[in-house]
C-alpha cells in the first residue's frame, strides 16, 4: 500500500514485471536483495507527484527528510528545486548513479 505517492517509486524489469515501493530506498534495498534484471527505474516528484525516469530526476539525501521507510530520499525533476530543498533540508543533491554509489557503500544491516 502506497500512503504518500511523493515518496514511491517503482521498476520495471526486462521481462516486463512492475514492482512498486513506498521509499526510493527500500526500492534499492529490495533490488539489492533480489538482485532483478531492472530495465528501468521510476521515482515520483516530491513536489507534484509526476513520474520521473529516474536518470532525469535529481535526488536529494538527508536522512533527517521524513520518508515512510526511513531512507531520506526524495526526488524532484527540476535542479533548481532541488538544491533549494538540498539547502532548506541540509541534505545534497545527486544523480541516481551517485545515489547508487552512495546506497552502496552504506551498511544497511540495521534495515533488516
Amino acid at each position: 500500500i502506497i500512503s504518500e505517492p511523493r515518496f514511491s517509486s517503482a521498476y520495471i524489469t526486462q521481462d516486463g514485471s512492475i514492482k512498486r515501493f513506498d521509499d526510493i530506498g527500500g526500492m534499492l534495498l529490495y533490488n539489492d536483495e533480489e538482485k532483478e534484471d531492472v530495465f528501468k527505474f521510476w521515482v515520483r516528484d516530491y513536489e507534484n507527484e509526476n513520474w520521473i525516469s529516474s536518470d532525469l530526476a535529481k535526488f536529494i539525501i538527508n536522512r533527517d527528510i521524513t520518508t515512510p521507510m526511513g531512507h531520506g530520499i526524495i526526488a524532484v525533476e527540476d535542479l533548481g528545486r532541488a538544491k533549494e530543498i538540498a539547502i532548506k533540508s541540509d541534505g545534497k543533491v545527486m544523480t541516481f548513479n551517485e545515489v547508487l554509489d552512495h546506497h552502496n557503500s552504506m551498511d544497511h544491516s540495521d534495515h533488516h
